[in-house]
């Protein structure tokens, strides 16, 4: 059996008729866009009035839910994991659903304490530039197995970009979010 090649003139052009090419084009779109998503952590981080009010107005019943959920996390005297200064202290005797942070201590949290395994929110205290120099990546998220939100309330006149800066970390699974509140 004789296998029989079409002929193709030597310098003729490869073009979507006689090749591959759209297939090819198309791979190498796609395997480009998925690079620069992966190598970029783009994790979404949303400014926090804006999200509770664009979740009240939904449709669904579990996302109005939500919104009040966090709103509630936020405002009320919830129990507290509150570590400052690398001091921790505790508010109430119930399970902690919600941790404060200030940015000295992000990288100091102890490992070993069950104090976070109930924290839905994490809110990390940002209070002036200095504090601009943390990352916030798996290795901190990891302590906190229930997590839901993490929430920067930045305490001076940062900017969006600063914040989105110190995450170093992609889940689809919690929400970050920021505020800037600066006391008067």
């Amino acid at each position: 059996m004789k296998l029989i090649m079409p002929k193709r003139k030597i310098n003729q052009p490869i073009t979507p008729k006689n090749s591959n090419f759209k297939k090819t084009s198309f791979s190498i779109l796609v395997s480009i866009t998925l690079l620069f998503s992966l190598s970029n952590y783009g994790q979404e981080i949303i400014e926090l009035k804006k999200y509770i009010s664009q979740s009240k107005l939904s449709v669904n019943p579990s996302t109005v839910a939500e919104s009040k959920h966090l709103n509630d996390l936020i405002s009320d005297l919830n129990s507290s994991v509150i570590i400052k200064k690398g001091n921790l202290n505790t508010y109430s005797n119930a399970p902690f659903i919600r941790a404060v942070i200030d940015s000295y201590s992000i990288n100091k949290i102890p490992s070993s304490t069950t104090y976070f395994n109930n924290v839905e929110l994490l809110i990390i205290r940002i209070e002036k530039p200095e504090d601009l120099s943390i990352s916030i990546d798996e290795s901190i998220i990891n302590q906190f197995p229930k997590l839901k939100y993490v929430y920067f309330l930045c305490t001076y006149n940062c900017t969006f970009s600063q914040i989105e800066n110190l995450v170093k970390y992609k889940n689809t699974t919690i929400k970050f979010l920021y505020s800037i509140s600066i006391p008067s």
